[in-house]
């Protein structure tokens, strides 16, 4: 199957980690390597990222948003994915001529509107 990172938020009560956990198990027996970590109170290195064929996200309901430490991964993430761009490295701009590069959807584009 490849490998499967699962990054998770879970304090208090730990549903949110059993729940990870859960998933994680279901990975393995599909065979694949399951890299799991709980972003509560640990910042973690967008190199995580590197190498993985799926992501599993794990999450409480903070107010109708993720919980701020697997926000904060995300977003490092991200930003370590733009900065990683050719086309950055070279000094252009994002907004040049040259349409070499594929063009990357934005944040929101994936995201459904009800």
């Amino acid at each position: 199957m490849g490998t499967v990172l699962v990054p998770c938020h879970s304090q208090e009560y730990g549903n949110t980690r059993r729940m990870a956990e859960a998933v994680g198990e279901g990975a393995r027996e599909a065979g694949a390597e399951v890299t799991q970590i709980n972003t509560n109170g640990h910042r973690f290195a967008p190199e995580a990222y590197r190498g993985v064929d799926a992501v599993a996200f794990g999450s409480p309901d903070d107010f109708g948003t993720i919980a701020g430490g697997l926000k904060v991964f995300l977003d490092d993430g991200y930003i370590a994915r733009k900065a990683d761009r050719p086309s950055l490295e070279k000094g252009r701009s994002r907004h040049s001529k040259d349409r070499s590069l594929p063009r990357q959807p934005s944040p929101a584009s994936h995201m459904i509107r009800l």
